[in-house]
Order: structure tokens, then sequence, then C-alpha cells
């Protein structure tokens, strides 16, 4: 009778373990359907204009480098609202920052970058 007791203890905590250790609360990676994607950092209220990006059919906000000549940001938000999907909309935003990497050529100084967005407002 102990055995049988023990036999369905064993896969129960087992179960119980795996799915105790499933949960993180980490925002250091974020998960895609393929992998997972290491966080590089965050950005604070940058100026950007919205954009359709035709080969990836995604939308994303460019952000041009104060002081630079050629030094071009996209950052290609995880969710985005609808209110947010026009083409050359100016905005202000701020967000979590992730590598990403896209089959897609870089253009000059390009860097190209996923963001989950925690504040994003229209701007003049």
């Amino acid at each position: 009778m102990r055995t049988n007791k023990l036999i369905i203890f064993l896969p129960l905590l087992l179960a119980m373990m795996l799915g105790l250790t499933g949960c993180s609360s980490d925002d250091e990676t974020k998960s895609t359907e393929t992998k997972t994607i290491e966080r590089i950092g965050e950005v604070v209220l940058l100026k950007g204009v919205m954009h359709y990006n035709n080969i990836l059919k995604y939308w994303f906000i460019t952000y041009h480098e104060e002081g630079s000549i050629d030094s071009v940001i996209d950052y290609y938000p995880y969710k985005l609202k609808e209110e947010y999907k026009y083409e050359g909309m100016k905005v202000v935003f701020s967000g979590l920052v992730y590598k990403a990497e896209f089959d897609i050529p870089k253009i000059g100084g390009a860097q190209y970058y996923y963001i989950d967005l925690t504040y994003i407002e229209r701007s003049n």
C-alpha cells in the first residue's frame, strides 16, 4: 500500500516542481515563438516617427540619434495600439529594448531592436 502512495506522490511532486520553476517575472529576457531574446537596455522619452516595414509587414518607430549624421535606430514594438499605426506620425516613447535579428539588409548606420513600450504618446 505504501508503494502505491509513493508511485502517485512522486509524479505529483515532480509536476509541482516543474510548474514552479517555469514561472518567472524576469524582464531580462523576452520569449518569442522560436527563442529567448536578451534585453539590452531601456530608452526614456525619445522622439520618433512611425513607419511600416513592407518586407516584415510590421510597424516600427524610427529614432534619429541627435548629433549624428546617419545613425538611425528602428524600434519594433511587441504590441502597438491601432491609434499609432499611421505612416509619418510623430511620437514620444519609452520602453525596454531587446536585441533583434531580422533577415533584411541594413542601411548605413541603421540599427534594429525590439521594444516593449512602457509609454507612447503622439507628438508635434
